[in-house]
């Protein structure tokens, strides 16, 4: 057995490597996508050794400092990267420059002929599917509004307001699990994580935008203040409505005139944030619906019904009426109310269609208040989804290859089956 003091040595010895990794993103050797590719595999299995590692080595607040520093380091030395696997963020500042010349974001597409005064070398070339409006929902169109504010078109105004993010992630997370009396360790599971680092810190994905009003949904619910939690749960939904999954669980556990505020709450935020987009007869769900009806990538489930079906949307119909059982048999089980979060969170996924890496950090953030093998698999294995990119940035051609997506979600779907059934069965409420 190793002794305390080696283990320590070699988890800081873990720590220099990973930064020199993250660091080969500014060689020239490789194309950009390849090393981004390269770096998120290789720094994923660098931090499962890490995890490993630091459930064997005894916690103290020093510790815990490298953790959260590493993590800032990380973070730091990615942020002049340029996006490399994804044009997200060109989407974003455009919304930005749009809403901060006093137009509504979801009346026109960027191609539209009554923006050509906002026009530039920049965008709208940059965007992908430029003649399709916006998908993204207020509170996000509030960062990129802020985001243009701050560094107009460069995409250095959305990566601050995303490190700021992180940071109070960072903080609410160790928050939360000293009110939990989880180990001060598991917040290594987010600041070390690969996958909200590359994505967030080179690629600027706006989901970390929405992670502080999930986190303090949970503080506040936890400590007692109900209507604070709703008010941040409809912030969050406002951020990315795949928040709203988590209502259920506590419209559930909530008694009495609680189970109706559970949901007025919420709904009403909702309203509030949206109801200066749809002045005018403004519909702002037109592009979201057309992504959530054709969208395919990096989907496990659903990949296997559409191959038995060969029909898109009866793929998509079976998929959501599998999910939503699914989700109904969770409700009623006898689970804690975050394990309750983190698998409703995890089904979703195994059941959609479009399964992006930075969507997963939505189980990252989630993993350090419950954590499960199943979740850690999800987050590493994700990263296997940008080798089918590399083709496709390199020679335009997209091509699913069913054998990653095998190596991907084979060993996520076995944990995630063993962690609900190791333990003593859950006998249903009736």
């Amino acid at each position: 057995m190793l002794n305390n003091k080696l283990l320590n040595i070699l988890l800081i010895i873990l720590l220099i490597i990973s930064e020199a990794v993250y660091l080969s993103i500014y060689s020239n050797s490789y194309p950009p996508i390849v090393l981004f590719t390269f770096i998120s595999i290789f720094n994923s299995v660098i931090f499962v050794v890490l995890w490993l590692l630091l459930r064997k080595i005894e916690a103290n607040q020093i510790l815990i400092t490298i953790i959260i520093l590493s993590g800032i380091i990380f973070r730091l030395s990615l942020f002049p990267v340029q996006p490399i696997a994804s044009d997200d963020i060109y989407r974003y500042i455009w919304d930005g420059k749009v809403m901060a010349n006093g137009i509504n974001p979801f009346r026109y597409s960027p191609a539209d002929t009554a923006l050509n005064f906002l026009h530039s070398e920049t965008f709208p070339a940059k965007i992908n599917h430029p003649t399709m409006k916006t998908i993204y929902p207020p509170y996000s169109q509030l960062m990129f509004y802020f985001g243009y504010k701050l560094f107009g078109e460069n995409v250095y105004g959305i990566k601050i307001l995303l490190f700021i993010a992180e940071l109070l992630s960072i903080f609410l997370l160790y928050l939360l699990l000293k009110k939990l009396n989880l180990p001060a360790i598991n917040l290594a599971l987010y600041s070390l994580c690969p996958l909200p680092i590359m994505q967030f810190m080179v690629d600027g994905h706006v989901d970390g935008t929405g992670f502080p009003l999930l986190l303090l949904f949970f503080f506040f619910y936890l400590t007692g203040k109900k209507v604070k939690s709703y008010l941040m749960i409809g912030l969050s939904i406002s951020s990315k409505f795949v928040s709203g999954m988590i209502l259920p669980f506590v419209f559930k556990d909530e008694k009495g005139k609680n189970k109706i505020i559970v949901i007025i709450v919420p709904v009403l935020v909702l309203i509030i944030t949206y109801i200066l987009f749809i002045l005018n007869g403004v519909f702002p769900f037109e592009s979201l619906i057309q992504f959530s009806s054709n969208w395919i990538a990096n989907s496990s489930i659903f990949t296997i019904i559409l191959e038995i079906t060969k029909n898109n949307q009866n793929a998509r119909l079976i998929s959501l009426v599998l999910f939503v059982i699914c989700g109904g048999f969770l409700f009623f089980l006898r689970k804690e109310f975050l394990e309750k979060v983190y698998l409703i969170f995890m089904l979703f996924f195994l059941f959609s269609p479009t399964v992006h890496p930075w969507y997963l950090t939505w189980i990252a953030i989630l993993l350090p208040l419950n954590f499960r093998w199943g979740g850690l698999a999800f987050i590493t294995l994700v990263n296997l989804a940008n080798i089918m990119l590399i083709n496709y940035v390199l020679k335009g051609i997209w091509e699913t290859s069913y054998w990653i997506l095998a190596i991907e979600y084979l060993p996520i779907i076995v944990f995630f089956v063993w962690e609900i059934t190791y333990r003593k069965k859950e006998r249903v409420l009736v």
